[in-house]
């Protein structure tokens, strides 16, 4: 398993780091928490952008849309 950081996912989505940051915070993106770091499985992360990047759960939706 590698495990992406937020800079190198930033740079991969071509998004800023912040909207990295927000995605996982919002339970948006498939992100693992080791500590305080944030890190990203790569196998996840692109199964999940080949599913269309669609939200993780229902309940996710909702409570980004709050």
């Amino acid at each position: 398993m590698r495990l992406l950081t937020a800079k190198e996912v930033s740079k991969a989505m071509q998004v800023p780091l912040s909207r990295v940051y927000e995605l996982a915070r919002l339970k948006l993106i498939p992100s693992i928490r080791i500590g305080r770091q944030v890190r990203f499985d790569e196998v996840k992360l692109r199964e999940w952008a080949e599913s269309g990047g669609n939200c993780l759960t229902k309940s996710n939706t909702r409570n980004a849309a709050q």
